[in-house]
């Protein structure tokens, strides 16, 4: 299962007739990205001292849990992904707050670079294209719109075109396209 939070930025990319998950625990955030490889030749240098800052720690009482988390099935203490940390702490260069269908900031990854409008489809930072709206909602189950969960990001969508495309136009997100 994909949570919200993690769908890339192509909207083929998500199973979108999921619901979204609850409120994760660091354990169970997708970790299949980290650890950063520190070497690689593309890692900004700030990510990279982020990287080697949480390797420093040898235990799970030691590991920062403000920006980095405990994952001993890949060595100890790593980097925590964007949706891991705070707002408070999400300054860092891969990482942006935005402001969820909750109504809450939270930090998400950033899309780099930001296109100059987001297509349908896209959930990052920045405006959507002309004819598309930010919207969020989704149908979980018995059919109940549900568009607040805690890291559902607004998509941009086409409603009010009078039609009723894509999966995530749908009769929550977009009412006036979908019956």
């Amino acid at each position: 299962m994909i949570p919200a939070w993690s769908c890339a930025l192509l909207i083929a990319s998500c199973n979108t007739a999921q619901p979204v998950m609850p409120e994760p625990e660091p354990a169970d955030l997708d970790d299949s990205r980290f650890p950063p490889d520190p070497d690689s030749p593309v890692m900004a240098p700030e990510l990279k001292r982020e990287a080697e800052y949480c390797v420093g720690f040898r235990g799970p009482a030691d590991c920062p849990r403000d920006r980095c988390w405990w994952k001993p099935n890949l060595g100890g203490c790593q980097m925590a992904p964007c949706p891991a940390l705070s707002v408070e702490r999400c300054s860092r260069v891969d990482c942006e707050v935005m402001t969820g269908c909750n109504g809450e900031d939270q930090c998400i990854q950033r899309a780099d670079p930001h296109p100059e409008c987001g297509a349908e489809g896209y959930y990052a930072g920045g405006p959507c294209c002309p004819g598309l709206v930010r919207r969020c909602g989704f149908a979980v189950d018995g059919g109940v719109c549900d568009g607040y969960s805690e890291f559902h990001m607004p998509w941009c969508l086409p409603c009010g075109d009078g039609k009723c495309s894509g999966p995530l136009e749908n009769k929550c997100s977009c009412p006036e396209d979908c019956k």
